[in-house]
């Protein structure tokens, strides 16, 4: 599989102004649009979940993505 570094190159970045709550972790759906080798893909359905402490302060962040339409990116497909 090619290297991932190569879709660092976003086209766009989106709030879709969907945010949920969940006390201590909040959960915020986002879109963008990247390039690799001369092909532009969008992703939609991406989402960062956030972790806060009791003082509200970040202690863990993931990014959910769809990580099959990635591999096919990487591969150029």
């Amino acid at each position: 599989m090619a290297s991932l570094s190569l879709w660092h190159h976003s086209r766009s970045f989106a709030l879709n102004r969907t945010i949920f709550d969940g006390g201590d972790k909040v959960f915020v759906l986002i879109a963008f649009e990247a390039m690799a080798e001369g092909g532009s893909y969008s992703f939609p359905n991406n989402g960062h979940l956030w972790q806060f402490n009791g003082a509200g302060k970040v202690v863990k962040f993931d990014h959910v993505t769809d990580t099959a339409q990635m591999a096919r990116m990487a591969k150029g497909q």
